[in-house]
């Protein structure tokens, strides 16, 4: 295998986009190389869609060892690691406001505001319920082009988070939101299409802004109605905990006030006190 890696590495030095069965021309031979299967992600995987190849749901390849995005392999582990972009899903939801702009990756990569707001019992994607369906719209970010949109045919678009078959920023981004919820997306190409665009809606080193809803959450099939039940009793909990939390919190504060204005009372009157005794000892 690494024989043949290093044989590809040394014939193709450009950018490719790889779709299972099709074979690939190296750029200084006409040799053709067969790559092998095990590189892609099993069409299934792509989810039930038929957006154009612009949409956000092609992996890709830049020229470094190949890396399986099947449903195993997770997001392709290139740029800025997404693990723990699910653990901020409490805070996000608890601290965002409307009209916040939120940095996603910490690197100003991947920003999120938030447009309109989901209830606040309004499942969010989890490990128990995987399978998102969104609606977006796409715009180039340089010029406000519209490249793609599901709101064209009403069809939402379908993916598993984690599976590695969308841009970086869409497995990010879906993580923090909760059904309901609409959200600017704004994505700098470490986190979209890179160097290699996609061609021709996308150019290469394209910032992408994408608004999207995500209109619901489900489990994989077969996964236990028992499991997505508890996974929901979990949030609302913690959510319940967290809202307590931030009451008991503005109480305490409250209480604080109150007791520093009282002191500040108290001191004026025994200031004030104070001078009329030494006023009645002057006569």
């Amino acid at each position: 295998m690494k024989e043949w890696w290093d044989e590809f590495n040394k014939k193709v030095s450009h950018v490719v986009r790889l779709v299972p069965g099709i074979a690939i021309k190296a750029k200084t031979s006409s040799q053709t190389l067969n790559l092998p299967q095990l590189f892609f992600p099993p069409l299934s995987a792509l989810g039930h869609c038929h957006r154009r190849l612009a949409g956000p749901q092609l992996p890709r390849c830049e020229g470094s060892p190949l890396v399986s995005t099947s449903a195993a392999a997770g997001p392709t582990p290139t740029g800025p690691s997404v693990i723990g972009a699910g653990h901020m899903l409490p805070c996000l939801q608890a601290q965002a406001t409307m009209g916040d702009m939120i940095d996603l990756s910490g690197d100003g990569g991947l920003l999120k505001t938030i447009i309109r707001k989901a209830k606040i019992d309004a499942l969010a994607p989890s490990e128990s319920l995987p399978l998102v369906d969104v609606h977006y719209e796409g715009t180039l970010a340089e010029t406000g082009e519209v490249f793609d949109s599901t709101h064209e045919d009403n069809t939402v678009f379908s993916f598993e988070i984690g599976s590695g078959t969308v841009i970086k920023a869409w497995d990010i981004a879906l993580r923090t939101m909760k059904v309901g919820e609409v959200a600017k997306i704004t994505c700098k190409p470490d986190y979209a299409y890179g160097s290699a665009g996609s061609p021709p809606e996308i150019p290469p080193n394209a910032t992408l802004v994408f608004e999207v809803e995500l209109v619901a959450c489900r489990p994989r099939k077969g996964a236990s109605l028992s499991s997505v039940s508890d996974e929901k009793a979990r949030e609302l909990k913690k959510q319940r905990e967290m809202i307590a939390a931030s009451k008991e919190e503005e109480k305490k504060k409250r209480e604080e006030a109150k007791a520093a204005a009282a002191a500040r009372i108290q001191a004026k009157l025994e200031s004030k006190k104070h001078q009329g005794k030494g006023k009645g000892k002057a006569k």
